[in-house]
């Protein structure tokens, strides 16, 4: 959020998801974490750093200083399209996760999703649809 500027005075992620709703996904091409690896390891390193640099990417092709805004399409893409794919790198990890504790997670295994990043609608939305797709129940509190 701060990295486009955006108002956070209700938090950084309410904000980029306000701002990703306008946006379009596709519209900016960001890496996925960590896409090959077989483990749970979780890193937004990388996603953020490429964000940064299509921010930057942005700036130039506008003429714009690092202090001048952004037009505000830019800003719903970079921010839709950065959403979209932290929510992949989730999806990809729980995948992961999933087939790692097949047959140990009980007859009706649950994953919780808690915490700020919770309220993230197409968060809910896509970890609800990975969870079924693994036969698991999911839960937010």
């Amino acid at each position: 959020a701060r990295m486009l500027q955006l108002s956070s005075a209700t938090g950084g992620g309410p904000a980029l998801e306000r701002a990703a709703l306008r946006g379009n996904a596709t519209a900016v091409d960001l890496p996925v974490p960590m896409k090959k690896r077989k483990d749970c390891d979780f890193s937004y390193a990388g996603l953020k750093n490429a964000l940064r640099g299509r921010v930057a990417e942005k700036r130039i092709e506008r003429g714009l200083s690092d202090e001048d805004t952004l037009p505000d399409q830019d800003v719903y893409d970079l921010a839709a399209s950065f959403q979209s794919v932290a929510i992949e790198h989730v999806e990809d990890r729980l995948r992961v996760a999933f087939k790692r504790v097949v047959g140990e997670a009980g007859a009706s295994p649950t994953l919780a999703l808690v915490g700020g990043v919770a309220a993230n609608a197409e968060l809910r939305r896509r970890v609800a649809s990975v969870a079924s797709q693994a036969g698991w129940r999911l839960v937010v509190p």
